[in-house]
């Protein structure tokens, strides 16, 4: 609405302030249609009053607002509608989550327990919520791709450094023909991935719409994931005893290697995303 426009998207869009996606429940992950988190409408029809858990979100005590998907109707796709709620709002409480990685991404719990917001925080119209999420999410899908593509050229970057100065057996080890066969299939995936992802970028240049970049989009966030999960093993075994430590020269792997999970499975799970682009292709 325009009234969204003016007092919150403008301010988000010149960085004055933030905002979390915030789908994911504690029982649904990636399984969207069976969000319990209600949004129920006052007697005047003023305000909604939301109670619900998310968990996952990312950036949660770093914004301002969540925006948040929530149930206001029936069950499954068509009851859920997307409604901005404020951060500070009373009833709202944040917690961060201790992650195995991704320190700086602030992955937290968040609480909704009778929070009251205006209806005018309703994003477009009541029950089009699942069709709003489903059509910004191939944009965050493709920085889905994007994130691991690059972290697995850093991998294979470390690894070429480790093993150009790293000595065995009377030769350093980029001279080992195993090991440059591993730089040639790390190098091989990531040109592959980055081939499919920037053929679907082009497409959205071009005016490509959710449906026609729907299932691709979710093929290539599978082929980044596997792209960096295969590189991340293979700087591993490169880097060997380096890799498992937090500092020195394999500090960087190191941190790469235990971050893939949140890869693979944030913004859609491996296999959420290959049923997807079956689904969309009508398989």
């Amino acid at each position: 609405s325009d009234y969204l426009k003016e007092t919150i998207g403008r301010r988000v869009a010149r960085g004055e302030c933030g905002m979390a996606i915030t789908l994911t429940e504690p029982q649904g992950g990636s399984d969207l249609a069976n969000i319990k988190t209600t949004a129920t409408k006052t007697a005047d029809g003023k305000h909604y009053i939301i109670n619900g858990v998310k968990k996952f979100i990312t950036g949660g005590q770093c914004v301002e607002y969540f925006n948040t998907l929530v149930r206001t109707g029936k069950a499954a796709h068509g009851g859920l509608s997307m409604v901005i709620i404020p951060a500070n709002a009373k009833g709202v409480t944040v917690t961060k989550l201790e992650a195995a990685g991704w320190w700086a991404g602030n992955t937290t719990l968040v609480k909704f327990e009778d929070v009251q917001v205006p209806v005018e925080m309703l994003i477009g119209q009541e029950g089009k919520g699942f069709e709003v999420m489903a059509t910004v999410m191939n944009g965050e899908r493709l920085i889905g791709c994007l994130g691991p593509l690059r972290s697995a050229r850093m991998l294979l970057e470390e690894s070429i450094k480790f093993a150009r100065e790293r000595k065995t057996f009377g030769q350093r080890l980029s001279d080992s023909q195993v090991i440059r066969h591993k730089f040639a299939q790390m190098a091989r995936r990531c040109e592959a991935a980055q081939g499919i992802v920037e053929g679907i970028a082009y497409s959205m240049k071009c005016g490509a719409g959710a449906k026609e970049i729907g299932g691709p989009m979710a093929l290539a966030k599978v082929e980044a994931g596997s792209a960096l999960e295969y590189c991340a093993r293979e700087a591993s075994q490169i880097l060997g005893g380096a890799s498992f430590l937090r500092q020195g020269k394999g500090q960087l792997v190191e941190r790469l290697a235990r971050e893939v999970r949140v890869s693979i499975v944030g913004g859609g799970s491996e296999e959420i995303m290959l049923d997807l682009a079956m689904r969309m292709s009508k398989v």
